[in-house]
Parts: structure tokens; C-alpha cells; sequence
């Protein structure tokens, strides 16, 4: 097979996409759609290998798990490694566990099925170092079955092509009927994914033809290159991926087959494209633990918000540097020709490494994830990252996660249970709310304070509309059905305010005002770029109690100001939340000693949420 650039500008389009899309750029929002362009890619090069080498009578089963051994495994295991050390400084025992069982996984190409038992890849609070190791296990478990039907077909002699395209139209249909009944087994298992490695098959194999005229091909492969590029920068087919994503491997297949010797495949083998192409297997690897630990610790580029504009630029060009060093000192001794090293000795050093690996991994688990690295009271705020808010909001109930999967799922009778002999107020809100409710329900005296949250649902009763379809069902029963046939003493609204959300807060309010209902709003609360127990703990063993100042988005504070104007302007009450915690403009840490007043970046814990009610409630705020 001759060397086609292209490919690797190819490549280097889909890797670019995938970091983009991760470390958060506004314009980027389809960038996950880069994965499966690399599938596309990878079974289009691998097939034509193997076609070839089965037409020329060269093909042997250990030659071709020798290359994927020596493609796949130094570098994994290089970023396992490095990435390990940086886990036990920076991650807590909980976290460093589960790192563990990513490594074990990992080094076991199983990766997609641990996460597929209960990771989401697009939850935003990931703190999975190795999450994007889920791609690896899926290739390489098609590539354990793909060549025996590959070689059983072509040695049959007829009707390969014809039994390619079945194959690849049987896991078409099983991923349309999982996308929608199981779809985290539509992403995370290779069958659900085989039709994107064999639409590069059919290319390879000339099941799906080039054009033969010039203009066509020229035509196609823009055409392609296009739709990718439209793919990657915006997620107008969908939210997650799927069948949504086919487009994006249709364009990627329209490239393979017809950019050869044209513009298009001039344009990609343009440099840096190729370049980076080259190394975009180390890229791939290395840039999700280098954005998780900016996250989770601002380690590796000291006081970079994650989440300011210029993270994503400032944390794609840090992934360049080690994913050059990956390719240049671990990927190309291992894949040069000739070999540098023999199969024997590759295969002791593959063994060597991945039971060195396996056995660091159990060392971690059996000891509870080294917590001795930890004094006593760090280990007590430490134990806040893994809180868990389920029974203090309710969820599953009264709160509707992002795995509810309808409004269906909200308990009414529990939820909006009313006491004659009380005041009875409702909450209404996003997650932010269903923390504040447990303290609410208890700080408030003579008060019964009834429920309705969802995921990402700002209160919005004039419009009606949220996040996520359950929440937009919520907001609709209680506009149109619940407050129309009640009579509640108070509506309370809470949720992570934006400025984008003042127009709608404005409308509610006046639809509040038509119908007589008073209204108090509580404001944002404190946010921070890092999790605040950890801020707390780095605060603590480097003896700067200033430090998580310096992590706090200030952009709260104008918000503060600007929706208490608008809040009695329309005659409602507000109760700001920050006069609470930041008094004076300094945030409490803590609820009460060694409590944080936060479990994350801004959702209350317990005590938290128990002192900002009684707070506000003596302030006449509610």
C-alpha cells in the first residue's frame, strides 16, 4: 500500500474535532463525531491490508495481531503509565479506584464494557482519566472477529462483497432499534459500531465503488470533506451520537474512496494536516487526562479556567507536545521497518508491561486507593467529591435526572403533597434547586415546601420549555394544570442562573403577577472552576486559605446584581444566595467544621443547603 497524506489530514480533521468538542470550543459542538470517522478510517486501511495480503497469499493471523499489538499497546501503555503517576498525587482514594478498574479494563481492551455499565460519556462531571479508552475497546474487539469472517468469506471464493454489505446492514438496523431502547449499548458495544469499520470495508474492498470520472470524484470527495467539516463543527443532527452520525462516516467514506491524485486530496496534504495526522493516535490518547486534571486539580497549565474561551486552544496545544514525544520515542521504535524489535521480543515487552500494569491497578484496589496518602481531616472533606445527593434531592421522584426517561417519572402524590395546616410553598427548578430543597423542607418553620425539579430545567412557567423533553412536561403540568387548580402560598424558583435566562425569568414573573401568586427568587450561588472540596483539601496542604478565591467565577456577582433589579422591579421578592455564602465577597468553605458548603462546583451540600434556608428565612427573603 503506498503512503496516501491525505488520510492523515483526514485523521488529523476527525483527532482535532474530537479535542475540540472536549475541551469544550463553542463551535465544536459535533466534534464527537471524529471517533467515528477514525472507525471509518481504520477499517478502510486495515481491510485493504488484509485483502491484499489474502489476494497475494501472504496473510497470517499472527502478522495481523502483531500489528495491531504494535499499533495499539506501547502507547496505551505508555499513557496508562505516566497517567497513573499523575492519578496518585492528584486524585482521591474513590477516584483513584475507579481509575484502577479503567487501567485493568484498558489494558484488557474491555474499556467499553466497563463504561457501558454505568459511565455517561457526555456527562460534563466526568472525572474518568481513561473514559476515551471505551474507543480502543470497541476497535479491538471487532478486529478479534472481523478477520475470521474476513478470511472464512474470501476463501469461499464468492459473495464477499455481497456478505459485507448484509453484515454491514444488520448492525445498521441494531443500532437503530438500540439507539432508542439502549443507548449507551448503541455506543459503547462493537456491534452497534461494526457498520462504520465496514463501510471502510466496502470501500477497500470495492463494494462501494470510487467514481471513475474525474469530476465526479472531485465532486464526491469535496462533497464529503464537507459534510464532515459541517459534522464536527455543529451538532445539527443530534445531541448524541448514532445513527446521527451517519453522515459524517459518509463523508468520511466519500474522501477514501475518490480523494486520491485530486484538490481534495491536494487540500489534506497540506502541511500541518499530515503531521498531525501522524500523530493523532498519541493526540487522542493523551488529551483527555491532560483536560481531566485540569479540572478536576488546574494541573498541567496553572490558573487556566477549563471553562474559560481560550482552554480549549491553550489545552490543545499542551496535548501536542506529549502526543509528539508518545509518536516519536514510543510508537515509531515499535511500528518502523524493518522491526527494531523482533516479534519475540515485542511480545515479552507487550506481556512485561501489561502485567506490570495489572498488578500497580491491584495494588490500588486492594488498598482502598492509597488512602494513607491523606491526613484524617482530608480524607473527611475528601469524602464530599463522591456525595451522594440521591436520597437530599429526592431523585428519581421529585427530581427528574437526565436518566429519567419522562415526566412519567415524577411522583405527584409525594412530590406536591400539600399540608392544610401549614404554608405551602412549591420549588421550581434544576438540580440546583433539588439541593437547596432538603434545607428548604427544614429551615423554613410552620412551611411545607413542595417539589418539582428536573436536570437543567430553568423555571420558566410562561414558555414552557427546558432542557431536557421531561422537564418541559413538568413545567407544562404545573402551568397548566397544578397552579391552576391550586392555591400555593409561595412559588420559589432556584436553578444555575445565566444572563441568558433573565428574559424568561421576567415573563414567569409577570404570568406569576396575572394570577396572583407571590413569588420569591433565590439567586446563583457561588461557582467555581474546581470542585470545592478539592479546593479546600489543596487549600489546606499548601497552606493558602485564599485559594479557592482565586478559583470562584466572578461573573456571579454581576448576575446577582442585575437579577435582584429585575426581580422588584416585577414585585417579586429575591433572596440572594451569595449575600449568604459570600458575605462581604468572601465565601465560606465550610457549612460547619470540616463540611464543605459545596460538593462540586456549585451544588449545596446537606449543611450547606440547611444554612442558606435559615439564612434567607430570617431574612424575610421567604
Amino acid at each position: 500500500m503506498r503512503y496516501r497524506p491525505e488520510i492523515d489530514g483526514l485523521r488529523a480533521i476527525a483527532v482535532l474535532g474530537v479535542l475540540l468538542f472536549h475541551f469544550g470550543a463553542e463551535h465544536f459542538l459535533g466534534g464527537y463525531a471524529g471517533v467515528d470517522v477514525f472507525f471509518v478510517i481504520s477499517g478502510y486501511l486495515i481491510s485493504k491490508k488484509l485483502f491484499a495480503e489474502l489476494e497475494g497469499g501472504r496473510f497470517s493471523f499472527a502478522s495481523f495481531f502483531e500489528r495491531r499489538a504494535r499499533r495499539i499497546l506501547p502507547a496505551l501503555f505508555a499513557t496508562i503509565a505516566l497517567t497513573a503517576a499523575a492519578a496518585r498525587v492528584l486524585l482521591f482514594p474513590r477516584e483513584l479506584m475507579d481509575f484502577a478498574r479503567a487501567a485493568i479494563a484498558a489494558v484488557l481492551s474491555a474499556s467499553n464494557v466497563l463504561f457501558f455499565r454505568g459511565t455517561d460519556y457526555f456527562d460534563n462531571d466526568a472525572s474518568q482519566p481513561l473514559l476515551h479508552t471505551w474507543s480502543l475497546g470497541v476497535e479491538e474487539q471487532f478486529y478479534l472477529f472481523f478477520p475470521v469472517c474476513f478470511v472464512f468469506l474470501h476463501r469461499r471464493g464468492r459473495g464477499v462483497r455481497g456478505a459485507l454489505i448484509a453484515m454491514t446492514a444488520a448492525s445498521l438496523a441494531g443500532c437503530a432499534w438500540a439507539i432508542g431502547r439502549r443507548p449507551e449499548a448503541a455506543f459503547y458495544l462493537p456491534f452497534f459500531r461494526a457498520w462504520e469499520f465496514l463501510l471502510g470495508t466496502l470501500i477497500a474492498t470495492g463494494a462501494l465503488p470510487a467514481f471513475s470520472a474525474r469530476g465526479r470524484r472531485e465532486a464526491a470527495s469535496a462533497a464529503g470533506l464537507l459534510v464532515v467539516l459541517r459534522v464536527l463543527s455543529h451538532a445539527y443532527c443530534s445531541d448524541r451520537p448514532g445513527l446521527a452520525t451517519i453522515p459524517a462516516c459518509l463523508g468520511a467514506a466519500l474522501v477514501l474512496a475518490n480523494a486520491a491524485d485530486g484538490f481534495v486530496g491536494r487540500l489534506l496534504s497540506r502541511s500541518p494536516l499530515p503531521q498531525i495526522g501522524l500523530i493523532s493516535y498519541s493526540l487522542y490518547l493523551w488529551h483527555w487526562p491532560i483536560y481531566v486534571f485540569q479540572r478536576l486539580s488546574g494541573f498541567p497549565v496553572p490558573g487556566l479556567d477549563y471553562r474559560s474561551p481560550m482552554a480549549p486552544l491553550a489545552l490543545t496545544a499542551w496535548s501536542l507536545l506529549p502526543a509528539w514525544l508518545s509518536w516519536r520515542i514510543v510508537e515509531v521504535p515499535f511500528r518502523s521497518k524493518p522491526p527494531r524489535f523482533s516479534r519475540k521480543a515485542a511480545l515479552a515487552a507487550a506481556l512485561a508491561g501489561g502485567a506490570a500494569l495489572l498488578a500497580g491497578a491491584a495494588s490500588i484496589l486492594l488498598s482502598g486507593g492509597l488512602p494513607s496518602r491523606f491526613a484524617s481531616r482530608e480524607l473527611a472533606i475528601a469524602s464530599y467529591i463522591d456525595y451522594n445527593d440521591r436520597a437530599y434531592w429526592r431523585t428519581g421522584a421529585c427530581f427528574l435526572s437526565f436518566a429519567s426517561k419522562s415526566f412519567a417519572d415524577f411522583r405527584r402524590d409525594l412530590c406536591l403533597r400539600e399540608e392544610p395546616a401549614k404554608r405551602n410553598y412549591l420549588l421550581i427548578g434544576d438540580s440546583h434547586a433539588a439541593a437547596l430543597w432538603w434545607g428548604l423542607s427544614r429551615g423554613i418553620d410552620g412551611t411545607n415546601v413542595m417539589q418539582a425539579t428536573a436536570a437543567s430545567c430553568t423555571p420558566g412557567l410562561a414558555s414552557k420549555t427546558g432542557g431536557t423533553p421531561a422537564c418541559a412536561a413538568l413545567l407544562a403540568y404545573l402551568a397548566d394544570d397544578f397552579l391552576s387548580r391550586r392555591r400555593v402560598d409561595r412559588l420559589v424558583l432556584h436553578a444555575a442562573w445565566k444572563p441568558d435566562d433573565l428574559p424568561e425569568l421576567q415573563r414567569t414573573l409577570a404570568w406569576a403577577r396575572a394570577r396572583g401568586i407571590e413569588v420569591s427568587v433565590i439567586g446563583p450561588m457561588p461557582r467555581y472552576a474546581v470542585a470545592l472540596p478539592r479546593l479546600l483539601l489543596r487549600s489546606i496542604q499548601s497552606d493558602d486559605p485564599a485559594l479557592p478565591a482565586r478559583f470562584r467565577n466572578r461573573e456571579t456577582d454581576e448576575l446577582d446584581g442585575r437579577m435582584r433589579a429585575l426581580v422588584e422591579r416585577e414585585g417579586a421578592r429575591y433572596a440572594s444566595a451569595l449575600a449568604v455564602v459570600c458575605p462581604g465577597g468572601a465565601c465560606r468553605g465550610y457549612a460547619r467544621d470540616d463540611v464543605p458548603m459545596q460538593f462540586d462546583y456549585g451544588h449545596l451540600t446537606a449543611e450547606g443547603a440547611l444554612l442558606v434556608a435559615r439564612t434567607l428565612s430570617k431574612s424575610g427573603a421567604l
